[in-house]
């Protein structure tokens, strides 16, 4: 469908390749499987494949170069340090070495209206997250990672089109950038596409609560 991610899959090795496996084989398979060929003498062969996607079509954490505005990125990076081999600061790869841990917390704002989800374009403010955790008797504390359920994932198995499913999506208001830092969280995530509501009240600019987040305070 022209409207959702699109993967893309690809043959790396074939059937045809057999013969001429070992040409190819160090800047492909590296040599562990070139060795089946140059150095153990085996008949063994093989095909195999990959797929290549967009990051953005699953589950995924922003990492902080993920978004800037005024050409600075978080503490003044500047946007020139992601290159096409990856981001040279501010990466992901330091949250893949050592990974985050930290107490889990749940505020399930569309139970708390009585919802299966919420409806689109919905932005979620700081009051209704301090309804939620008053309903839920949880407190809000400094170091939290914050989970705020919309309902809305199973609505792309409902809408089918990608297009309608992301333009309508319900999430936070650019104002929770507030409730966030004055709790003291240290991250944030949600079951929507991208954290935020889809439609913002903030003139001459698209998702606001990104630059807040990641540009401004540094937050996951």
């Amino acid at each position: 469908h022209d409207a959702l991610p699109i993967s893309i899959h690809v043959m790396t090795v074939d059937g045809g390749d057999a013969a001429t496996l070992s040409e190819y084989l160090p800047g492909y398979g590296g040599p562990s499987e070139q060795q089946l060929i140059d150095v153990w003498q085996t008949p063994f062969r093989f095909a195999d494949d990959m797929i290549i996607m967009p990051l953005q079509s699953g589950t995924q954490w922003d990492a902080l170069s993920h978004a800037w505005y005024d050409g600075e990125m978080y503490n003044g990076v500047s946007p020139a340090a992601i290159t096409s081999r990856g981001a040279t600061k501010l990466s992901i790869d330091v949250v893949d070495v050592k990974g985050i841990v930290s107490r889990g917390l749940l505020l399930d704002v569309a139970r708390h209206r009585g919802l299966d989800h919420l409806p689109p374009n919905t932005a979620i403010t700081p009051g209704e997250l301090d309804n939620v955790a008053a309903a839920q008797g949880v407190d809000v504390r400094s170091g939290d990672i914050v989970v705020v359920r919309t309902g809305w994932w199973p609505q792309f198995a409902v809408l089918r089109d990608g297009r309608a499913w992301r333009a309508g999506c319900p999430g936070q208001s650019w104002t929770c950038a507030a409730w966030l830092h004055e709790h003291g969280v240290a991250a944030v995530a949600s079951d929507n596409v991208a954290l935020e509501a889809a439609e913002q009240a903030v003139d001459g600019m698209f998702l606001p609560l990104h630059g807040l987040c990641l540009r401004d305070m540094g937050m996951m």
